[in-house]
């Protein structure tokens, strides 16, 4: 039987796995995008801002 598992990131790993792609996403000139951008994880309930450079929720990504 196979065996499968689930990836949990703490808090420490989510951010500098945010940072990173922020990091990757400026370098590639994201700012210039007029459209909102976001990152996040499969099945968080928070997205990384990457133009505001913060966490939010999905409730907040949405309300406009």
């Amino acid at each position: 039987m196979k065996k499968t598992s689930l990836v949990i990131f703490n808090l420490a790993e989510k951010q500098a796995f945010a940072t990173w792609v922020a990091d990757c996403w400026k370098k590639a000139d994201g700012q210039s995008i007029t459209l909102p951008a976001y990152f996040s994880l499969q099945d968080d309930y928070e997205s990384f801002n990457l133009k505001k450079n913060q966490w939010v929720t999905d409730d907040e990504k949405w309300s406009y």
